[in-house]
């Protein structure tokens, strides 16, 4: 970032405030993915436990047939196998589902801090954008020349008003008699419309190629929403996060009775 020292006090304290909200929610956000990580880990040793499980079933099942039904020992160590590895893969699940449901709840804070990141982020951006074009229009023209375009400008956009006052489809379409308010507002909205395309051709025209975007301070790097953070939709619904809650407590009182 710039040195803020030099910039007006309302964007400094715009950028103090992103800067808070940021690390806030990077701070949560990691929390969340280690806890998501987490899950993901236990899940795929359930699935590799279970995998383990079926395939001594499997072996031991044929092993049985071929024997004509001796249960031979090492028959009964691909049981026993079989067995160890359905018993894991059931305590790899509970694992799992018990950090799971934390896990949502996690990600629901991390999800208002996200959203209290991105009103900051978009705050500071606008801060900064306008301090930036009034930064440049201040040198461009501040001096002769720009004092020159700007007089071109406006004369420009007084002869636009002129035309469209003249034009036989809006503004005053009866002769020399002044227009009615919906006529004034006609006029006032084809001025517009009329003086943004010419203002745009004149960009494209003296803009060297296509227009590059000033860059935003490195700080301001927007941070991209990952998908362990959870479903946006979900995270950020009142309705889902009641319901979430109402289950666990339900679950939790038939634990206790």
């Amino acid at each position: 970032m710039n040195d803020r020292a030099t910039l007006p006090q309302s964007l400094v304290n715009q950028l103090d405030a992103h800067d808070q909200a940021k690390a806030a929610y990077q701070e949560s956000r990691t929390k969340t993915l280690a806890m998501a990580d987490r899950v993901d880990k236990h899940r795929q040793a359930a699935n590799a436990a279970r995998f383990e499980a079926e395939e001594a079933t499997r072996q031991w099942r044929e092993r049985f047939r071929d024997a004509d039904g001796e249960l031979t020992k090492p028959i009964r160590q691909l049981k026993a196998k079989a067995a160890e590895h359905a018993e894991l893969a059931g305590e790899y699940e509970q694992l799992a589902d018990t950090l799971e449901a934390d896990l949502e709840e996690v990600r629901f804070d991390n999800a208002d801090r996200r959203t209290a990141y991105l009103g900051h982020y978009r705050a500071a951006r606008e801060g900064w954008r306008r301090y930036r074009v009034d930064t440049l229009a201040a040198q461009v023209f501040g001096t002769e020349a720009g004092q020159a375009l700007l007089a071109a400008i406006a004369s420009h956009r007084a002869l636009i008003e002129e035309q469209v006052a003249q034009d036989p489809i809006v503004g005053r379409s009866f002769g020399n008699y002044a227009p009615t308010l919906a006529g004034q507002a006609e006029e006032r909205q084809a001025t517009t419309h009329r003086y943004r395309q010419w203002l745009e051709a004149l960009i494209a025209r003296h803009g060297h190629g296509e227009s590059k975007r000033d860059p935003l301070p490195e700080s301001m790097r927007r941070i991209k929403r990952d998908s362990r953070e959870g479903d946006a939709q979900k995270v950020h619904s009142p309705a889902y996060r009641h319901r979430l809650r109402v289950e666990r407590e339900q679950a939790r009182r038939r634990q206790r009775s």
